[in-house]
This record gives C-alpha cells, sequence and structure tokens, in this order.
C-alpha cells in the first residue's frame, strides 16, 4: 500500500517492511499454537516458543517503524491536527520528524552495540539458548532505516514549506 506522494526508496522500504509483517505474524501465531497443542495434547512443550516469539514481536515492531510513519498509521493528534493552519501543521511535522529521528539513532546506536556484545560474548535467551546478536542487529538495522525514512520526511516538510514561500 503506497502512501500518496511516496517516493521510490520510501515505498521500496513500506513494500519490504510490509512483507516482513506479513511472513513474521502468522510464523509466530503457527509456533505458539505448535507449542500450545504439543503441550496440552503430548504434554511436550516447546522450551525456545517464549524466547522466540518474544523476539520476533520485538521485529515485528522494528519493521513496523519505517512501514508505519509514511503511511500516516503512527499516532497523531488527529482533532488539534487537522485544525491547525497548513503553515503550523508543516512545523508539528518537522519537530516531529526531528524527536522521531533522535529515537531512532537511539535504538540503532543501541541495536548495535548490544548485537555487538552479544555476539562477542556468545549471549543467548536464558531459557532455551536462543542466539541474540542476530535479533538486536535487525533492530538496529530497521531503527537505522527509520532514521533514513525520517531524513527524508523532514527534508520534504521543509522543501514543501520552502515552495509555498517562494
Amino acid at each position: 500500500m503506497q502512501a500518496k506522494g511516496e517516493r521510490g526508496f520510501i515505498a521500496a522500504m513500506r513494500h519490504l517492511y510490509g512483507w516482513s509483517a506479513v511472513i513474521l505474524v502468522p510464523l509466530m501465531t503457527l509456533v505458539i499454537a505448535a507449542d500450545t497443542a504439543l503441550r496440552y495434547l503430548a504434554s511436550m512443550p516447546l522450551v525456545w516458543v517464549q524466547d522466540v516469539s518474544g523476539l520476533v514481536l520485538l521485529l515485528v515492531f522494528a519493521c513496523g517503524l519505517p512501514y508505519s510513519w509514511p503511511g500516516g498509521f503512527h499516532v497523531r493528534m488527529d482533532m488539534l491536527y487537522n485544525r491547525m493552519p497548513p503553515a503550523a501543521q508543516r512545523v508539528v511535522d518537522a519537530i516531529t520528524a526531528v524527536a522521531a529521528f533522535v529515537i531512532g539513532v537511539m535504538l540503532a546506536h543501541q541495536g548495535v552495540l548490544q548485537a555487538m556484545r552479544a555476539f562477542t560474548n556468545g549471549e543467548t535467551t536464558p531459557g532455551s539458548k536462543v542466539v541474540i546478536w542476530p535479533f538486536a542487529a535487525v533492530l538496529a538495522l530497521c531503527a537505522a532505516l527509520f532514521c533514513v525514512v525520517m531524513l527524508v520526511r523532514l527534508v520534504d516538510t521543509v522543501r514543501s514549506r520552502s515552495a509555498q514561500e517562494g
């Protein structure tokens, strides 16, 4: 689903991350259902399911960041925002893009640090020994791509303002 006026890179990002959610959520559901069935029907729970489903849920969130913003699926105070004049909306959009960019940078930075630490130390989940670093690396990648999306949105907001003034 391409948002109105979306550029090629942003559209490709949304397409990629939209499909990742389409794959990850049903996969997580199937694994949890299999665990539940095996636990109650055969008394053979899959010990790794809770760890993996938690990590996959984190990935779904991370994949949702670059997907949701360009499509307008993020949380916004529409009652107030829609009543603002266009110039005020652009200012709010710019401030929001900068704030989201900063949060994305922090997520990406911490994801890289966690991935490197987990890889170096061979960190795993406590219960089932699932390797953590790939999940942290994907989180860092998604956060970095979210930063790119927010920079594009900020540039578009500034250009929109410049075009209306000129």
